[in-house]
């Protein structure tokens, strides 16, 4: 039962979205009064800091991506050898001859060669795959930050939607 709750109140945390900034929550809608060029200051910092934040923890998850393709890798070569292995000791015992050996041998370099070059291959592709995703992202941070210092420049509370989403 207490794991039960124990998940629950972390799904209803994680459905829950995550407030904009803590100590520039968006004024009192009655409130007629204005702001102080400090306020506006502190607003477009706190703003900087999130897209910061926000690139930092896409930095994270991809190197978490790429350890984990690696770890992969590393499994499956583990896997290839143990079963190239086998083979290979079972043919070395079906023939004696050396030119039917050195042929196996000259095939086996082949294949070993193909297999690395498909894992050289995954890892350029998620490589190109994370820059884009990075450009992407710094692509549009900057449309962002230009939108939130167009409605800053205004003195305009900046919508919510240009905040940086949480873990994305």
């Amino acid at each position: 039962m207490g794991i039960f709750l124990g998940l629950a109140f972390i799904f209803l945390c994680a459905a829950t979205p995550s407030p904009s900034p803590s100590s520039f929550q968006s004024p009192d809608p009655l409130f007629s009064g204005s702001f102080d060029e400090k306020y506006w200051a502190g607003l477009f910092k706190e703003f900087t800091q999130a897209q910061r934040i926000e690139l930092k923890a896409l930095a994270h998850r991809q190197a978490f991506e790429w350890k984990e393709l690696e770890a992969s890798q590393k499994a499956r070569k583990r896997e290839w050898d143990k079963k190239e292995k086998e083979g290979r000791h079972q043919f070395f015992e079906e023939h004696s001859q050396g030119t039917e050996r050195r042929t196996y041998v000259k095939d086996f370099v082949q294949r070993r060669e193909l297999f690395t070059k498909r894992f050289m291959e995954e890892k350029k592709q998620k490589n190109l795959e994370q820059l884009a995703r990075l450009e992407a992202v710094r692509q549009n941070q900057k449309q962002k930050l230009q939108e939130f210092k167009k409605q800053i420049d205004q003195h305009q509370i900046p919508a919510s939607s240009l905040w940086p989403k949480s873990g994305i």
